[in-house]
């Protein structure tokens, strides 16, 4: 079974005028942060995230969450890519609201 390692976030572009306040899920689950509600971050910066997981071999989904403090968590987007060989990648998210742009970089193993 691969390995997947979400190694960072790269943010070209928050959604709000200041920082966005962003989370990843798996299949409806939080997967990151881990011991944080979200990780703040804004335009130009980059979040190490660390986080290994066995995947099964095709096509994954990891979706990208902005906390909302008032009303509810929106979803910024998607980053949809295969799982097929391993190797270092850089996956552009699949925007879903607004003006947000950010890029993952995995490993897989």
């Amino acid at each position: 079974m691969p390995k997947l390692k979400l190694v960072s976030i790269t943010c070209m572009q928050t959604d709000e005028t200041d920082k966005d306040e962003i989370y990843l899920k798996v299949h409806d689950k939080k997967i990151w942060p881990v011991k944080q509600k979200f990780y703040p971050i804004d335009t130009d910066e980059e979040a190490s995230i660390g986080l290994s997981f066995n995947v099964t071999p095709g096509k994954s989904t990891i979706d990208l969450w902005e906390y909302d403090f008032i009303g509810s968590n929106e979803i910024l987007g998607s980053f949809i890519f295969k799982i097929d060989q391993p190797g270092s990648y850089s996956e552009m998210m699949s925007n879903l609201k607004g003006e947000a742009s950010y890029i993952l970089n995995y490993e897989v193993s």
